[in-house]
């Protein structure tokens, strides 16, 4: 027996051996050696590069929202694969829009944390009235004496302006809602006369916000105010001031100058973030139809304190989108790049006033994203824009009122190169887009839209780069 096993190893053994030799004489070596190469190298052949835009997984997320809020979304700070949305309150809420942080993948989401003081305990000035707008599910109360005229989300959705208005007077007041900690702030309280259209603006970077970001109501100043502040907690503690003996603001944390008269139109307004500072931009018309832009923030290092202010006519002919105004400002390189005619961007050095021609885009942009790259998000439309370009008498303020207006049935998104060039469609037959939004970090792009006639029933689609 011992000696059967011992003939059958050494059968193995020689079968085994001849295999080898005839596996060396048909088969470079260098081809293992190659293979193995290849599997070393392999983990960093698949690091993704910042330039490539291919869309390799697309996720929707659908929700109910306010109709009063034209941006409902965000995925500034969020997570690999989370977006923040503000969906319709329910009675969890008492009837307040609710935050939500989803992890669209599998349609899970965290309400925002309780408020630390109850809101039956804040009797502050002005809050009363405001928690009377939202009403419990539950509550026998009389309906409040104010109404929500208008709601503006922060751009990481963390906050919002609320504008209410009396019943049976001409009482105005304004608070700006923080949906983590669930408590309002009061900003303004008083009339509404000679201010029938309010504009509220944060920065991108969601540090600062105004009420009143053309200054229609102080006239002659953009009050700011800084939302990362801590506040008292009693709120008749927070100092006040009267602006004409009938209506009170609370004290600003930043003021900036108004570059006009009350002659000329605004166009459109913004503030934005510089060096931990504020600042204003603003595109204004004068008596003469000369489009200019005017941009104002304070300063405080050691080469320089107080305002900077700059001034300069817009080159191009711009009679046909001033209802209608795309720009955005680069503040590293105090650059603002606009859209004439939905066709060519633009430049204009804020600091030298050099204007310069980008590029010229085939098809009509109706909004447009500049990356750090230089290249250009677009959201393009194939319809004819010159007939309404002739036509533009009224003031258009948002994309999706764009595209109402004007009946246009759906929008593709591209990336350019700078020059308008190298289009590459990365979403087609978008329709009802609201917002556009773009996150670096996690190499992804939102896009906003509704999906009824009142825009309640919204959808976050999500491109993962």
């Amino acid at each position: 027996m011992k000696n059967r096993t011992g003939s059958r190893k050494r059968v193995c053994l020689y079968l085994l051996l001849c295999f080898w030799t005839l596996t060396a004489g048909c088969t470079p070596q260098e081809k293992t050696l190659l293979l193995e190469t290849k599997v070393r190298e392999e983990p960093g052949e698949t690091v993704e590069s910042e330039d490539d835009f291919t869309v390799k997984k697309i996720y929707t997320y659908t929700y109910d929202a306010s109709w009063m809020l034209d941006k409902t979304a965000s995925i500034k700070g969020c997570g690999a694969h989370e977006v923040r949305v503000i969906a319709a309150g329910g009675q969890e809420s008492g009837g307040l829009p609710e935050g939500r942080l989803v992890d669209y993948r599998y349609g899970f989401y965290d309400l925002a944390a309780q408020g630390e003081v109850p809101r039956e305990d804040q009797t502050g000035r002005g809050m009363a009235e405001f928690w009377s707008l939202w009403p419990c599910d539950d509550s026998d109360e009389e309906p409040s004496a104010y109404y929500v005229e208008q709601l503006q989300l922060s751009p990481d959705a963390g906050r919002m302006l609320v504008y209410a208005g009396a019943q049976y007077s001409d009482e105005r007041c304004v608070w700006l809602y923080d949906f983590e900690t669930q408590k309002p702030w009061l900003l303004y309280q008083g009339t509404r006369d000679d201010w029938n259209n309010p504009r509220g603006a944060f920065s991108s970077g969601g540090q600062w916000v105004t009420f009143d970001v053309t200054g229609d109501k102080s006239k002659t100043h953009v009050l700011v105010y800084d939302c990362h502040r801590e506040r008292a907690a009693d709120k008749e503690d927070t100092e006040w001031v009267n602006l004409d003996g009938r209506s009170g603001v609370c004290v600003p944390d930043q003021t900036l100058l108004l570059s006009r008269d009350f002659n000329t139109n605004v166009w459109t307004a913004g503030i934005f973030d510089i060096s931990g500072y504020p600042g204003i931009v603003s595109i204004i018309e004068n008596k003469e139809f000369s489009p200019e832009v005017f941009e104002c923030y304070n300063v405080s290092d050691i080469n320089r304190e107080g305002r900077v202010m700059s001034q300069y006519y817009l080159s191009g002919d711009l009679s046909g989108t001033g209802s209608y105004f795309r720009y955005k400002l680069d503040m590293e390189e105090n650059l603002v790049y606009y859209l004439e005619d939905f066709r060519r961007l633009r430049s204009i050095d804020m600091s030298l006033g050099d204007a310069a021609e980008i590029g010229n885009f085939t098809d009509p942009v109706l909004d447009f994203l500049r990356l750090d790259s230089g290249d250009i998000l677009a959201l393009t439309t194939q319809e004819e824009m010159e007939k309404y370009i002739l036509n533009m008498k009224y003031t258009v303020d948002s994309l999706h009122e764009a595209q109402d207006f004007w009946d246009i049935r759906s929008v593709d998104l591209y990336l350019y190169s700078e020059d308008g060039t190298g289009g590459q469609l990365l979403y087609k037959n978008l329709q009802h887009v609201i917002n556009m939004e773009y996150d670096a970090g996690t190499r992804r792009i939102l896009l906003e839209t509704f999906e009824d006639i009142f825009q309640t029933s919204r959808k976050c689609i999500i491109l993962e780069l």
